[in-house]
């Protein structure tokens, strides 16, 4: 079944916005909530302030749901002259659909757990049951579904995409040429599930992510000057 053309109009307004929106939330997210300690200060901070970050996580997943809008436009609009990349809207799809479960997991399941370890009547084999499972799932979800499966289909999408922007003829090279940098760089976040990599890395890697973003909504801005 072929996915239903997606307006080019509503393609470049999605490719402005939701990078912008989702660079905004990673910098408001990483300045109120920290993941890198002890479970039980994540979980009684979450708890104090579930509201704004459980709130951030379910926008972050509803954009994941967004995000596949704009997957299926940039099939409509490269798929008929590039055969490969209906297999990467394919592996697009699919990420955006593991990364929005995993991000959902913080509105409802951390929310539970947070709620049920910080309760005065819980006992210590409670909270620790809590604390299991936390660790399970965000070891699963977090760095085995999203970290590792929802990267790899993420850098694959991101590489046909990229590939056949830069092959294609209605868009200048520059524009196909920065989109091959990016996903170069974005794949190193990638190495960190394969064991200690140097500092230089991961900054590369983020230096990656950001120029995804800007490079999606240069794409956003080109396709809206030529429709």
């Amino acid at each position: 079944m072929t996915p239903r053309p997606v307006p080019f109009k509503l393609l470049g307004i999605l490719l402005i916005i939701v990078p912008l929106l989702t660079g905004i939330l990673v910098l408001t997210l990483a300045a109120i909530f920290d993941t890198d300690v002890p479970t039980d200060a994540l979980l009684t901070y979450f708890y104090a302030n579930q509201s704004i970050i459980s709130s951030l996580f379910y926008i972050f997943a509803l954009i994941n749901i967004v995000h596949i809008v704009i997957v299926i436009g940039l099939h409509g609009l490269l798929a008929p002259k590039h055969a490969y990349v209906t297999i990467c809207t394919v592996f697009g799809i699919l990420c955006n659909l593991l990364f929005s479960i995993q991000n959902i997991q913080w509105r409802f399941l951390v929310t539970h757990l947070a709620n049920v370890f910080v309760d005065p009547t819980s006992s210590p084999q409670l909270k620790e049951t809590m604390i299991g499972i936390f660790d399970s799932s965000y070891a699963y979800l977090g760095f085995g579904v999203e970290g590792n499966l929802g990267l790899l289909l993420m850098f694959l999408w991101l590489c046909g995409i990229a590939i056949a922007v830069l092959r294609d003829t209605h868009f200048p090279k520059w524009l196909g040429v920065l989109g091959c940098i990016s996903t170069a760089m974005f794949v190193l976040n990638y190495l960190e599930f394969l064991g200690p990599q140097p500092p230089f890395v991961a900054t590369a890697g983020t230096i990656g992510n950001n120029l995804i973003n800007i490079w999606q909504l240069l794409l956003g801005v080109f396709i809206l000057r030529q429709e």
